[in-house]
């Protein structure tokens, strides 16, 4: 089963974080561009929900999967280009000339073992993403909400307290984070956002339509734990005040359950318009879809890591900017058809 507007929003999302970053290291980039263009984690809460609603067109007409089948389809459709973009990043820092600067074999394991995670100002950090190349911070999440959805289907899939369970799962894994700050505890608690677009899928198949009534536990299931982290934040933030003891911080939570919950009632709003202008406004995405996931995890080190302006005198030339992201862009597109549509195919015949 394949739904045309699903592909249209992967492939937006995909080029959106894309323009992003790539935006972010050209200077002269207008202001306003970048800042519409600034919101690449937030898109990423799209993917999630995309993958949960995707799971459940791959599962619903499948029982009694084995988990070595079911691991197999998982590891074949995340590690093959992952690892594709491990090898673009020892190229480039080969090329740059910086590769023992950056290569770090627990940062590889922890990677490998999808323990990774985006650490700027998120606490309980376990492992950085590998080799500057941060989009890779999601797969850790998407790989983990793989995993346990398993649990689900083998034993929840059917029951009328599978949505209270993922909530439940959430909820605790976000008390546990805030008290104990872990990865593994973050990623437990955004599977609520993944499980949402499986709820939703349900939903949609089963009463063909979307309301605020069916989907009304789905929008205050993320607002409770959303609703937890501000009022945690807001208050250690009025307690840090008050007597100086240092707070950890949940920005990143409060902006990504916001951003599910945002999704999810815009989503509403212009479903009960019929989607009016969908196709017009995203059509064109659908030809980015294909290769979105290969364009996701190598445009970091392909646009802003790989350092060719080092080949021109002038880095300010116009000419030189040009020549620059034209190689850069050549190389993002080639690849990443390369390794969707050519070599991915291969490794689905083969490793089964």
């Amino acid at each position: 089963m394949k739904l045309d507007k699903l592909d249209m929003l992967r492939g937006f999302a995909a080029l959106y974080v894309a323009l992003g970053h790539w935006v972010d290291c050209n200077e002269a980039t207008p202001f306003i561009i970048r800042q519409a263009l600034r919101f690449g984690q937030q898109s990423v809460i799209l993917f999630f929900l995309l993958s949960g609603f995707v799971i459940y067109i791959a599962t619903s007409r499948a029982e009694n999967v084995p988990f070595r089948d079911y691991f197999i389809k998982r590891f074949r459709r995340i590690y093959p280009v992952m690892l594709g973009a491990f090898l673009v990043s020892f190229i480039i820092s080969f090329i740059d000339g910086n590769f023992f600067e950056l290569f770090n074999v627990k940062v590889l394991i922890g990677n490998l073992l999808m323990l990774q995670d985006y650490g700027t100002d998120k606490p309980g950090l376990w492992f950085t993403y590998f080799m500057r190349n941060s989009p890779l911070w999601s797969l850790s999440y998407e790989w983990w909400f793989y995993m346990l959805f398993f649990v689900f289907y083998k034993f929840l899939i059917r029951s009328p307290y599978r949505l209270l369970t993922a909530f439940m799962i959430s909820f605790v894994s976000a008390i546990t984070y805030i008290i104990y700050p872990n990865h593994a505890s973050l990623v437990f608690a955004y599977f609520i956002i993944w499980w949402t677009g499986y709820e939703a899928a349900d939903v949609y198949f089963k009463q063909k339509t979307f309301t605020f009534q069916n989907m009304k536990w789905l929008i205050a299931s993320n607002f409770a734990i959303l609703a937890l982290f501000m009022v945690y934040q807001f208050s250690q933030h009025q307690i840090e005040s008050a007597i100086g003891i240092e707070a950890i911080i949940v920005k990143k939570p409060i902006i990504h359950f916001s951003t599910c919950v945002f999704f999810l009632g815009f989503g509403l709003f212009w479903w009960r318009f019929q989607l009016i202008g969908f196709n017009q406004l995203m059509g064109v995405f659908l030809y980015v879809a294909p290769i979105s996931y290969a364009l996701y995890v190598l445009h970091f080190p392909i646009l802003k890591i790989w350092d060719l302006y080092k080949y021109f005198d002038y880095k300010e030339s116009i000419l030189n900017m040009v020549i620059v992201n034209s190689i850069r862009i050549t190389v993002l597109i080639t690849l990443s058809y390369l390794m969707e549509i050519k070599i991915q195919p291969i490794i689905n015949k083969y490793l089964k």
